[in-house]
């Protein structure tokens, strides 16, 4: 295995404990934030080498982002934070899978 590699493995595991070592909430809310925006980023690299610019996959992620907080909004009330998380994965999920599968069929 390459030093490369080994340094890879060792920093997403760093990044993975870093919770179980209490830290600070800020830099765990950095760290979550800089992971999405470099998912974002890096399907936005792969698109581009190609030679092709398509902003959907980012309209897709921002729809699924937008329904998970509407249902955390409308449930956290009633129900405990677990369920409240677990039924706005779900439907996030359903509405990532769903809203492309219906534009796809052009309905």
């Amino acid at each position: 295995m390459s030093s490369k590699a080994l340094s890879g493995i060792l920093a997403v595991a760093l990044m993975l404990a870093l919770p179980l070592l209490g830290a600070d909430d800020y830099y765990l809310h950095l760290l979550i934030m800089g992971g999405i925006f470099f998912l974002l980023s890096a399907g936005m690299n792969l698109l581009l080498a190609a030679g092709q610019l398509n902003l959907g996959h980012t309209a897709f992620y921002a729809a699924g982002g937008y329904l998970c907080a509407l249902t955390v909004k409308k449930r956290a009330l009633t129900f405990s934070l677990h369920s409240s998380w677990s039924s706005s994965n779900s439907v996030s999920r359903f509405a990532c899978w769903g809203i492309p599968l219906v534009i796809s069929l052009k309905l």
